[in-house]
């Protein structure tokens, strides 16, 4: 018996005439016709009685529009399921976040969202290593991209802007005064490095003042850690100087562990950002927690 056949039959018999059923289904008369004859022969029986101004049922005809009914039935009951689950904010969701950024954003982020959607469960991978979102089946990536695009085939929403600016301990400043450009490559830096930085960054550091020159400090850090927080702890102890975030170390300049040096220096602008592989399939607990994610960041990273 063939699918196809069968609905064309309850389609018929439910708009009671091939004239009405073509003008529901869009399906022309004769091609219903065909579909019917077809299935009357499968069941070597007779459904339909048909003459030029009526049709009507056979007691087989009958049986099998009863049973159609049912199948139609539980198929929009299907849809309805399939629906309400498109629709419905829940399941699996990975995601892929930088320390730095996790730390900044605060527990308080995620345990909001989960809160906002209890049917959700996250898996939260921090990690400093790029990640490839779809071999590794995460939905999300949350990502500082400096300088250059992390992964130009992925989408990506924008959560704010970040820089980094020079900083040291006041212990550091008070053992080297006068700290030029120049003289920083002769003393002790520690540097952020990472996959999620650009080859090379951690000893060649790319600044720029706000008359728009730009300078290329390179130099030894006599320490590299993917863990910014571990970098910034290391300048406040007077390990050196260290070129942080601005949200790395916002809380310790307003505290006075730390002081920014040659403060028209700057780090390039770089992008805080949401990555996906594909928004078309997106799950709805994705699309939320993308939305969560840029009404949070508006207000910590701006």
């Amino acid at each position: 018996m063939n699918f196809e056949d069968l609905r064309s039959f309850g389609m018929v018999v439910q708009h009671g005439g091939f004239t009405a059923a073509e003008r529901a289904t869009g399906e022309r008369k004769a091609k219903l016709s065909r579909h019917i004859q077809r299935l009357e022969s499968d069941l070597e029986t007779q459904l339909l009685f048909r003459s030029t101004r009526s049709l009507r049922l056979t007691e087989a005809g009958r049986a099998i529009y009863e049973q159609w009914q049912i199948v139609e039935s539980s198929l929009e009951d299907a849809e309805a399921i399939a629906v309400e689950f498109r629709s419905r904010v829940s399941g699996d969701l990975r995601v892929s976040c930088l320390p730095g950024l996790a730390r900044y954003l605060g527990p308080k982020f995620v345990t909001d969202f989960l809160r906002d959607y209890p049917e959700v469960r996250l898996e939260l991978h921090v990690t400093t290593e790029k990640v490839d979102l779809i071999n590794k089946r995460f939905d999300l990536a949350i990502m500082a991209e400096v300088n250059e695009r992390s992964n130009p085939t992925l989408l990506t929403r924008k959560l704010g802007e970040t820089r980094s600016i020079l900083v040291a301990s006041p212990a550091f400043l008070a053992r080297h005064p006068g700290i030029t450009l120049e003289g920083i490559k002769q003393l002790p830096t520690v540097s952020v490095g990472g996959d999620y930085l650009s080859a090379g960054w951690a000893g060649s550091w790319k600044l720029r003042n706000d008359k728009g020159a730009s300078y290329t400090l390179r130099h030894r850090p006599v320490l590299v850690s993917n863990d910014s927080a571990m970098i910034r702890d290391a300048v406040i102890e007077g390990g050196g100087i260290g070129l942080l975030s601005l949200q790395t170390c916002e809380t310790a300049l307003a505290q006075g562990t730390l002081k920014q040096i040659l403060p028209e220096w700057h780090s390039l602008w770089g992008r805080i950002s949401i990555l996906f592989p594909d928004n078309r399939r997106m799950s709805p607990a994705a699309r939320a927690f993308i939305e969560h994610m840029s009404n949070s960041a508006r207000q910590k990273i701006g």
